[in-house]
């Protein structure tokens, strides 16, 4: 049963139509647990996410493991926004 039924979307994203899944490891910087940084790769790359497990902390390294899903092309471009800001990333 779906939680959400009258919720739909205007068009398909991207990443429905040519989608490619990863599920990724998070290690993420103090400096940056507070950063809406899952939402802005999601806005800016068209990805859909999945969040598996959460651990963060204000102010203490944080953990997250992600499923993340979108064309391959913006899954790299994703992947290479998060490791500019310093976040280790294990592809899992």
């Amino acid at each position: 049963m779906n939680p959400l039924p009258n919720y739909r979307l205007c068009r398909p994203l991207q990443a429905e139509l040519f989608s490619v899944t990863k599920r990724l490891k998070l290690k993420i910087p103090a400096i940056l647990t507070n950063e809406p940084i899952i939402y802005k790769m999601v806005t800016l790359f068209e990805i859909v996410p999945n969040i598996i497990t959460a651990r963060l902390d204000k102010d203490a390294e944080g953990e997250v493991e992600i499923e993340i899903k979108g064309t391959p092309d913006n899954i790299e471009k994703g992947i290479h926004y998060l490791k500019n800001l310093k976040i280790e990333i294990v592809e899992q």
